[in-house]
C-alpha cells in the first residue's frame, strides 16, 4: 500500500556552514589577540592557553560544524514545519502554523553578506530557531505565517461575535 506523499519543501541556506565558519575565524582572531596581550604579562600561561583555544578552533571547524549541518534540515509542509538537527542527539521538532505566536528575523554582519537569517519562531512558553535560512525564504514564511494568523484570528472573533449575539442578532 502506498502512502500519499505531501508536498514539502526544505529551506536551509546553502551558506549556512560557511558563515558559522567565518564568524568562529573572527573569535579566533579575538582570541590570538587576548593571548599575545596575555604574551606580555604571563609568557607559559599563554602558550597553553593559546594551545587550548587554538585546539578549540580546530575541533569546531573540522567535526563540530560539519557534523551540525550534516543532518540539519528544515522542511516546510502545508500546515507548519518540521526543523531537524543534532550532533550528539538527534532532535526533530514538528512546528503547526497555529502554534506560533509570532516569528522574528535575525541577522548578523556575516549572514547580510550572504542574504541568510536565523528566524525564531515564538510558541507559547518556548521558541524554534532555524538557524541560516535564506532571507527571502525567511520573509515568505513569516508573512505566510502572519497570513494563517490573521486567517484564523477572523475566523475566530466571527465565531465570538456570533456566540455573544447568538443567530438572530439579539442579546
Amino acid at each position: 500500500m502506498k502512502q500519499k506523499k505531501t508536498e514539502s519543501k526544505k529551506i536551509v541556506s546553502a551558506h549556512g556552514k560557511r558563515i558559522w565558519q567565518i564568524d568562529l575565524t573572527f573569535l579566533m582572531v579575538f582570541a590570538c589577540i587576548l593571548v599575545l596581550l596575555l604574551m606580555a604579562i604571563d609568557p607559559v600561561t599563554a602558550l597553553i592557553v593559546g594551545g587550548v583555544v587554538l585546539a578549540a578552533y580546530l575541533i569546531m571547524m573540522i567535526w563540530l560544524i560539519p557534523a551540525f549541518f550534516r543532518g540539519y534540515s528544515c522542511i516546510e509542509e502545508k500546515d507548519g514545519l518540521t526543523v531537524n538537527g543534532g550532533i550528539l542527539i538527534y532532535r526533530r521538532t514538528r512546528v503547526r502554523y497555529s502554534a506560533v505566536q509570532y516569528c522574528v528575523i535575525s541577522q548578523g554582519y556575516v549572514q547580510k553578506a550572504f542574504q541568510s537569517c536565523s528566524l525564531i519562531l515564538m510558541l507559547a512558553g518556548s521558541y524554534v530557531r532555524i538557524h541560516q535560512i535564506a532571507l527571502s525564504e525567511a520573509k515568505a514564511l513569516k508573512m505566510k505565517i502572519d497570513q494563517y494568523q490573521e486567517h484564523h484570528k477572523t475566523k475566530t472573533d466571527d465565531r465570538r461575535e456570533e456566540e455573544t449575539y447568538g443567530t438572530d442578532g439579539q442579546h
